[in-house]
């Protein structure tokens, strides 16, 4: 900024230094936001607030918003039927949008990271793929570890790494739903996340729902980052 103040190019100089200044904030509250959720999930005081929501829509806007936000192309190869969960869509919102920030950071500029949503008998998978770095097998079992964060690796887009805590944090988020997480990885070629959830099932129905008894894609997007 103060060589662009020398240059005279004051306006362009202020501008940057604003733009610098919110990146630096917002880390900064996302850090925060992290710290106190640890604190909350290690004292018992974590709630959920679980609501009966379409999954295949709840992850249509939050893509929606997300691209938007972050100027990102978006298309939306496929959506299909409805699926009901019962979840807390904020937290919800926040596994997802942890997985789609680790997606960019570890994938080059310009490739591609798909989300698809599948059921498979009473279980619904939301999965993020993207075409990165990959992780190697050695490092896999600490990924969900509280500040563990996987040594040599260089970020590749967007900001620099955090504490080590949002994949222990969505992990603990998905657990608490009843669900679990699950990584499939090769070194130099990506990584798929996914977020295995139950399915939601009234108890007072009288007839339980039909449900693939064999993976099926209810859903799939496209982010071009």
């Amino acid at each position: 900024m103060r060589h662009q103040l020398e240059r005279g190019d004051g306006v362009t100089a202020v501008q940057q230094g604003l733009l610098d200044m919110e990146r630096s904030i917002t880390r900064t509250e996302v850090l925060v936001q992290d710290l106190l959720d640890t604190s909350l999930m290690e004292t018992n005081l974590f709630a959920l607030r679980r609501q009966r929501t379409d999954l295949v829509e709840l992850c249509r806007k939050l893509l929606d918003d997300y691209t938007a936000r972050a100027v990102l192309t978006l298309v939306n190869e496929m959506k299909g039927a409805p699926i009901e969960v019962e979840v807390d869509r904020d937290r919800f919102s926040q596994v997802l949008i942890n997985l789609l920030s680790n997606a960019r950071k570890f994938s080059k500029h310009g490739t591609a990271i798909t989300v698809t949503l599948q059921q498979s008998g009473y279980e619904v998978i939301v999965s993020i793929q993207d075409m990165g770095i990959g992780i190697a097998e050695e490092y896999l079992p600490h990924l969900f570890e509280q500040f563990y964060r996987v040594p040599g690796v260089e970020i590749q887009s967007g900001s620099r790494t955090g504490l080590g805590l949002g994949l222990f944090i969505a992990r603990k988020i998905v657990e608490r739903h009843g669900g679990h997480m699950e990584v499939q990885t090769v070194l130099g070629q990506g990584s798929v996340f996914s977020v295995v959830l139950p399915i939601y099932v009234d108890p007072d129905a009288t007839e339980q729902p039909d449900v693939p008894a064999s993976l099926h894609t209810q859903a799939v997007w496209t982010i071009t980052h």
